[in-house]
């Protein structure tokens, strides 16, 4: 987790610093460790979070056609369907960002 956090470090800039907030951090920061799994330059991985940020978090929806910030909209942000679902959104986001795949609508 330590080394991830100095890495992340690196590559955040004020401009994307925000989707780390108390709500979904957590999510990220997951999101993240998989991420070092691919063996991509970080800057890839902040660079899908710029496009998230200002294109898909409003644009792209999740297979029950739910956008992210609406999944958690009936229930705790912590329950497991919702940490789930939107962790499962931000894999496919991220595969598609990453590898150029459509994953979602």
């Amino acid at each position: 987790m330590e080394e991830n956090l100095h890495r992340l470090e690196k590559i955040i800039t004020v401009d994307i610093c925000d989707i780390f907030n108390s709500k979904d951090s957590f999510l990220f920061l997951t999101l993240f460790e998989r991420f070092t799994g691919f063996g991509i330059a970080d800057i890839k991985f902040a660079g899908f979070l710029r496009g998230f940020k200002t294109n898909m978090r409003n644009t792209r929806k999740n297979d029950k056609g739910m956008l992210f910030d609406e999944i958690d909209k009936d229930k705790s942000t912590k329950d497991k369907v919702v940490v789930v679902s939107k962790l499962k959104m931000l894999e496919k986001l991220m595969n598609g960002f990453l590898y150029g795949n459509t994953y979602m609508e």
